[in-house]
């Protein structure tokens, strides 16, 4: 394989959190996007103060609704049982501030919101609505308060703005897909919460779904809050496999059959034949090593159900009583059952650990496969589940780039080490060898 074709490029991980070591200029434009999304901008004299920029508007972390005090409080302490402690304690330090009336000592930029602009300025109708406005008008209230932070643009990013009424109350979280891949995540993700609802009681539940709608070529879904008391899990907490297992049968009793009919292997049947903005070495590996992996899986058999897609610490959490999972934009049905085991160990040896590629690669075979009995799955399908898991990822950045996501050729990077793997697994998992 073409190992080489990214020497000297960053790594770039398949994940939506942010890096430690992400570049000002990535965090720059997020905060450019919600400043056009919410028609953010620094207070004039005169200007209605709507939030504050935390540390400041240069580099903001946070941007705090301080419209009404409860709100502009609950933004700050609402769901820190989610959040890493020294997170949460700095969240908790400036909502005690807020509570006692500290706003003038602290170190924040005033800030202004209203009217959206650049990229989602009105092309008709009232351009001075802005989308707070819409949602507060679609749920019900006369206001709504949005908190939200500027995060790494990478290509899955979507702005998300926690939302709360006057009173400090949790009205939901507003997720908004404001790319061509965006849209189409808010839109899966949407889809897959509206089917849970009508789902029989499984080992874990998902925040409903209350609203869908389209705004400023825009697509944005809109879930219900989840409990107070809901607190974040670890990595050996999980990955949970009988909530797993629950997942696997969301679409009905699971099957075995060919990977060769799966699901994975007809999206990269598809993103072989359309390539569409694809660079051409970009689209040649993926399509040589796809070539050589479907000679050696097609025949294999095994066991396939839906996947989460993301099934990663900083998306389940716990109560006293249930499990609690969300960002459900990558689920897709027809996966090999385990897939999310492994998911779960890459992605806390690449984001986490900083791992390269093939030893993230490596943990999550080491460890996702100590799960399958669990989920029903032989041992013996390991070979065929790590191929499987590669060929997702391979997957995911091929599709960013065919949609021209905004840093997709970054995510290119991992490419021709992935595509390598995809190939040296495949092969261990060729039942005639």
């Amino acid at each position: 394989m073409t190992g080489n074709l990214a020497a000297g490029r960053r790594s770039f991980a398949v994940r939506t959190e942010p890096s430690p070591s992400a570049d000002a200029a990535d965090v720059d434009e997020a905060v450019a996007v919600l400043g056009e999304l919410l028609g953010l901008r620094r207070a004039a004299a005169g200007d209605a103060v709507t939030h504050l920029a935390l540390p400041n508007a240069t580099n903001p972390k946070f941007y705090v609704p301080v419209t009404h005090r409860k709100a502009a409080v609950a933004s700050c302490l609402a769901y820190n049982g989610l959040r890493p402690p020294s997170i949460a304690r700095r969240r908790a330090a400036v909502g005690w501030g807020l509570r006692f009336g500290l706003v003038q000592r602290m170190r924040g930029t005033p800030m202004t919101s209203g009217t959206p602009s650049g990229r989602f300025a009105a092309s008709e109708g009232d351009p001075r609505a802005s989308l707070v406005d819409e949602l507060a008008r679609r749920l019900g209230y006369d206001e709504l308060c949005a908190a939200t932070s500027p995060r790494v643009v990478d290509p899955f990013w979507t702005p998300t703005l926690q939302l709360f009424d006057r009173a400090g109350s949790p009205v939901g979280y507003a997720k908004v897909g404001w790319t061509d891949l965006t849209r189409t995540q808010v839109t899966a993700e949407a889809d897959a919460v509206t089917q849970l609802a009508g789902l029989p009681d499984r080992s874990f539940v998902s925040p409903l779904a209350i609203d869908r709608f389209s705004w400023r070529n825009t697509v944005v879904s809109v879930t219900a809050p989840m409990p107070s008391d809901v607190a974040r899990v670890t990595e050996d907490d999980g990955p949970f496999p009988q909530a797993l297992a629950d997942v696997a049968g969301l679409d009905g009793p699971v099957r075995m059959a060919a990977f060769g009919s799966s699901g994975g292997a007809a999206w990269a049947d598809r993103l072989v034949d359309d390539p569409g903005g694809v660079p051409s070495w970009a689209h040649t590996l993926f399509a040589d090593a796809w070539a050589m992996a479907s000679d050696q899986l097609g025949a294999s058999a095994v066991l396939l159900g839906r996947w989460h897609g993301d099934w990663v610490p900083w998306n389940v959490a716990r109560t006293v009583s249930q499990l609690w999972v969300w960002d459900w934009e990558y689920s897709g049905a027809d996966r090999p059952v385990g897939l999310d085991a492994y998911h779960w160990y890459y992605q806390q040896a690449r984001i986490v650990e900083g791992a390269g590629v093939v030893a993230a690669l490596d943990a999550a075979c080491l460890h996702g496969a100590h799960h399958l009995d669990s989920l029903g799955v032989g041992r013996e399908t390991d070979p065929v589940i790590a191929a499987a898991h590669v060929l997702e990822l391979a997957a995911r950045s091929v599709n960013a780039s065919r949609l021209g996501a905004p840093g997709a050729e970054r995510l290119l990077d991992d490419l021709p080490a992935l595509c390598e793997a995809l190939v040296a697994r495949s092969r261990r998992a060729d039942p005639l060898r």
